[in-house]
């Protein structure tokens, strides 16, 4: 502790005469840069093997930050006014020295390494010099963190206030080629103790032994896993590995494309048996279905057919379901969901009623739209988006609620009500086993995955112009800056990024009070920008249409060049199951994503290009993810809707 205080009052002294500076190039490029400068700045810290930290006079500092810029180094200031490790602390370091002078050294009672040598001390070498030299000389982390690692450390764990040295750990490793299990204890305004459990999970998840009764009450109960024999059973498609086994030589058989991997969806002309619509085998009990519909044509319809194929039904209004089913358990409830916002939580809140309910043991729940999918290509019948997003929240009710499942119906939206109840009332009794059905022309269509080298899919690319502009919605975010880094490599000049969160002035980009996540954003604006594009950023929510047409006009009205494609790439993803979700969970999620979208689609309807990120979620339904599946779902049916219209997606 008197190491500390004085190590700190000493370096007071030269308060506001210095300044620090992150950089990206490793230590000894750093130092050989600064060739001709070593009076005024010096590499304070050795980061990892691809970044460090520069130290010194401000004005020099800046000077020589500027010069970085220039080559397109990333650089940016640290929110000190000390210059620690350079120059300025030959005075400080020489006094700390003489003030410790005659101070005891005790043996190192657990392994120590010392970040002045970069290597494992016994403690004896810790003595008055070594103080001035920790206070004069570079900070060796990453050269100790390589030695570490060579006598086979695997596992670290960073104390402190908020994560700072974890990334350059990382680093570290990658550069080594080494896997390395990098914890962090401690970030700011966040608990504790979740933290701590997060180490510990993390410290047994990489193979450390952990003593439990330090963390576990002693009258905690210990449940037992299930136990079953390892099958030994392969899972591997033996006719895409042997397709190709009758070549000469095994790499003219690797494919040279991902299109072996992937798979698309397809509807499949599945006609239904005529013996189909028994209603003895399909209607337990004889107990009533009900039929669930806002309106009254519809479900009159819908109630007709299946008294006609000989079952007991009834209609109800949305919002008398939890009534009815509190007054008798019905075979099942057929919910007919129109094109309207919020059909996909209405589907969500039918199966929550339904599973709340004592006397719906056995009760079904069936989806039912009306041209929410796209079945037949060549017909270029527009989509029910809102309907369609009911689907992607359907396939995860189907994974959370098995028993309660019954599957979904889209009717042909060119038919006839009255044909279109009966096909229905026939799919519902037919009890075959198919939970994703559509009705187009007359026939029955089921859903299959499919290998994408059995579809007709061309390969997509779009149609970049150098002298348009190309707007990237969450376009500050992890995946908008991707995907314009592969813009810009593909020729775009004018990204435009847009995002709720925008940048802050120009002028304050270096300064060193930007927090991490944005100082990390300016870089990445940077690097395009030093690829040759000229970055727009537009600060305006997507899912807000004032905010979207606000920030449109004025980028038109300031003559910009024009906007001729989008890439859709916003999104937010909570993790709840479909018990749990309210309509006010289900909007945070559909908004930045299927609400945004729509948005763009309206005020952007002619453009080269219109691209969105969907999500594999949609299709296999993940349990936890009803809202997130549902916006993907209405993602997908929105491009179908958009090449319906004979517009790009």
């Amino acid at each position: 502790m008197r190491i500390v205080c004085r190590r700190s009052a000493l370096m007071g002294r030269t308060s506001g005469l210095g300044a620090m500076a992150m950089v990206d190039l490793p230590m000894a490029e750093a130092r050989a840069r600064l060739s001709g400068r070593e009076d005024r700045l010096s590499v304070a810290v050795s980061n990892s093997p691809r970044s460090c930290v520069v130290s010194g006079e401000p004005v020099a500092l800046r000077e020589w930050m500027g010069l970085l810029e220039r080559d397109g180094v990333f650089c940016r200031l640290v929110k000190v006014d000390v210059a620690s490790h350079s120059p300025q602390m030959d005075g400080p370091a020489a006094d700390l020295s003489a003030e410790l002078a005659g101070m005891q050294v005790n043996a190192a009672s657990v392994p120590l390494f010392s970040t002045v040598l970069a290597q494992e001390v016994q403690g004896g070498e810790l003595g008055a010099a070594y103080w001035g030299r920790n206070l004069r000389e570079p900070v060796r982390f990453a050269e100790t963190m390589a030695a570490l690692m060579d006598l086979g450390a695997t596992s670290f764990v960073e104390l402190g206030p908020h994560p700072v040295l974890a990334p350059a750990l990382q680093q570290t490793a990658q550069a080594r080629a080494q896997d390395a299990c990098v914890l962090t204890w401690g970030r700011r305004e966040e608990p504790e103790v979740s933290h701590a459990l997060e180490v510990v999970a993390g410290l047994w998840a990489a193979g450390h032994e952990i003593d439990w009764s330090r963390l576990i009450p002693a009258s905690a109960q210990w449940p037992e896993l299930p136990l079953y024999p390892w099958q030994r059973e392969r899972h591997w498609v033996r006719q895409a590995m042997a397709r190709d086994a009758g070549r000469p030589s095994v790499a003219p058989g690797v494919p040279d494309d991902q299109a072996a991997w992937l798979n698309a969806l397809r509807w499949v002309s599945s006609p239904l048996a005529e013996s189909a619509g028994n209603a003895a085998a399909s209607t337990p009990s004889g107990a009533p279905w009900l039929v669930v519909c806002a309106g009254d044509a519809v479900a009159a319809a819908v109630v007709h057919a299946l008294h006609a194929a000989g079952v007991r039904a009834a209609d109800c209004k949305p919002q008398a379901l939890a009534e009815a089913l509190a007054q008798s358990g019905p075979a099942a409830v057929v919910m007919c969901l129109d094109d309207q916002p919020g059909a996909a939580h209405r589907l969500v809140a039918a199966m929550q009623a339904i599973s709340r309910a004592p006397a719906c043991a056995e009760t079904k729940l069936w989806a039912v739209t009306t041209g929410a999918q796209e079945v037949l290509e060549q017909a270029r019948h527009r989509v029910a988006v809102h309907a369609a997003a009911a689907w992607g929240a359907g396939r995860v009710l189907a994974d959370e609620h098995a028993p309660h499942w019954g599957g979904m119906v889209d009717l042909d939206p060119e038919a006839e009500g009255d044909a279109s109840a009966r096909q229905l009332a026939r799919q519902l009794l037919a009890a075959d086993g198919e939970p994703q059905v559509a009705w187009r022309q007359g026939r029955r269509f089921v859903l299959r995955l499919s290998s994408k080298a059995d579809t007709a899919s061309a390969a997509f690319a779009p149609p970049w112009r150098a002298d348009g502009a190309y707007t990237v919605t969450g376009g500050l975010g992890d995946v908008g800056l991707r995907v314009a880094a592969a813009m810009v490599s593909a020729g775009v000049r004018r990204p435009v990024l847009m995002g709720r969160h925008g940048l802050p002035p120009r002028q304050r980009w270096r300064d060193a009070d930007l927090d991490v996540r944005t100082a990390a954003r300016v870089a990445a604006v940077r690097s395009l920008e030093s690829a040759g594009a000229a970055v727009h950023v537009i600060e305006a929510d997507p899912a807000n249409a004032h905010d979207t047409e606000r920030a449109l006009r004025e980028y038109e009205a300031a003559a910009w060049p024009p906007i001729r494609g989008v890439v859709h790439a916003a999104g937010v993803l909570e993790s709840q199951l479909a018990l749990q979700a309210d309509a006010a969970s289900f909007e945070r999620v559909l908004a930045p994503k299927l609400e945004g979208a729509l948005i763009l689609d309206r005020l952007l309807p002619r453009l080269d290009c219109f691209i969105l990120f969907s999500s594999i979620i949609a299709v296999l339904g993940v349990a936890g993810t009803a809202a997130y599946a549902a916006a993907n779902a209405g993602l997908d049916a929105l491009a179908a809707d958009r090449r319906a219209r004979g517009s790009r997606a």
